[in-house]
């Protein structure tokens, strides 16, 4: 089955279609996420092809996803609970350095130079908040080892 790329173009003088052939034209291709059910035309995958358009929808799509980590990493460095949140730490690392690269191999053709240095900063100041409350947390857990040990040698002296 072959499959024809169309470009809907609303024109006063005619109305047709036009064949696009999207191997010349670079552009940004995504699958739309909206499932409206509608009789007529199923959009498979859509490809933005003006590219402060595509700046648009990458910056906003790239802003969408770093408040969540934000609000993820917020929940992670407020909660209490030290041995579940070392444990979420190194997930979230991981998660963040994914992203990052996603952006720089995906993102980068599409996106200004000066934007990218500011997102490489901000994730790289996530970065750093993990890191550092996860130092803490194994500072406290390895003074918590030392002192168990203190303690048992204490207790095996005595007997």
């Amino acid at each position: 089955m072959k499959q024809n790329n169309y470009l809907l173009i609303k024109n006063t003088e005619t109305n047709e279609l036009v064949y696009v052939d999207y191997s010349k034209n670079n552009g940004y291709g995504f699958k739309p996420k909206n499932h409206v059910q509608y009789e007529g035309i199923k959009v498979n995958k859509l490809v933005l092809v003006k590219p402060t358009f595509v700046e648009k929808v990458l910056k906003k799509k790239i802003k969408k996803k770093l408040d969540l980590y934000l609000e993820y990493m917020i929940k992670l460095l407020e909660s209490d609970d030290e041995s579940e949140s070392a444990s979420h730490l190194g997930a979230a690392l991981n998660e963040i350095s994914r992203y990052r690269s996603i952006i720089i191999n995906n993102y980068r053709a599409y996106l200004d130079d000066k934007y990218l240095k500011l997102l490489m900063q901000k994730f790289a100041l996530l970065e750093h908040e993990l890191k550092v409350k996860q130092f803490e947390i194994s500072k406290r857990e390895y003074k918590k080892q030392i002192e168990s040990e203190l303690k048992e040698e204490k207790s095996r002296k005595s007997r």
